[in-house]
């Protein structure tokens, strides 16, 4: 929920095969990417003052660590500029469970399979720069639903954002505004999009039309960091982590 999601800012979509970023996009398939993009998050979060100060400079979710997820970078050469991460739900859920239980569960509840999209950064403060960096990730977030059959996706953003999801994407909204533990008591509202309906939409928005003369191949996602828990025991992420659950819940 960084601040450069800013709805006054109108990324430049009218030249789909040059993203106006100029930023290299592909999913992350090493723990080190994942460090670096997570990383990126930490600084972007602690910027915004939505988290504390941790000594392992890495801010992620449970339900992000696991097979079922998505990391995507945005790179400058070879400088992470942004990220995003998209998680499909599981025994533990999805983060936003947290705040809006009764809408989520009604979706499931409906049959239909959700990932979440969240833990997005850009390490620059120039709104529009930033928010073309951030199409280009929901770009590689959106069509990671499809090979993992889902039926929805859902963010929680701050509701002055809400709009650019909504003119641009085809977002719904379909919770009230809340408060959210998890990024200090700042606002929330959850938001939907239909994944295997919204390319049915006339007109489409802007910016499902600008995905859907860019698609991303499911395979762009097969050789995507699986979070082997060999790997992540003794890596910065697996002592976040570790530090996290020691903490009574009423306090983390």
């Amino acid at each position: 929920m960084p601040s450069i999601e800013d709805p006054s800012a109108s990324p430049d979509v009218s030249r789909p095969g040059r993203p106006a970023s100029g930023l290299e996009f592909y999913v992350a398939q090493k723990l080190e990417e994942v460090e670096e993009a997570w990383e990126l998050v930490y600084d972007a979060y602690r910027r915004d003052d939505l988290i504390d100060v941790n000594p392992h400079r890495v801010h992620t979710t449970t339900q992000a660590v696991g097979p079922n997820t998505a990391v995507i970078l945005g790179c400058l050469g070879p400088l992470a500029v942004g990220t995003i991460s998209a998680y499909t739900d599981g025994p533990d859920g999805l983060p936003l469970d947290s705040v809006y239980l009764t809408e989520i569960s009604a979706l499931r509840k409906s049959g239909r399979r959700l990932m979440e999209v969240g833990l997005f950064a850009d390490r620059r403060e120039h709104i529009n720069r930033a928010a073309d960096g951030l199409f280009a990730l929901m770009r590689f977030a959106y069509f990671f639903g499809f090979p993992m059959e889902c039926d929805d996706a859902v963010i929680g953003v701050h509701p002055r954002h809400a709009p650019f999801y909504m003119r641009l994407l085809g977002f719904e909204r379909i919770g009230p505004v809340r408060s959210y533990p998890t990024v200090k008591d700042h606002a929330v509202v959850l938001l939907r999009l239909r994944l295997k309906e919204s390319l049915q939409a006339v007109p489409l928005p802007k910016g499902l039309a600008y995905f859907s003369e860019m698609s991303v191949s499911g395979k762009a996602f097969e050789q995507r960091f699986r979070f082997d828990k060999a790997q992540l025991a003794d890596s910065r992420i697996g002592r976040f982590l570790a530090e996290r659950k020691s903490v009574p819940a009423s306090v983390a």
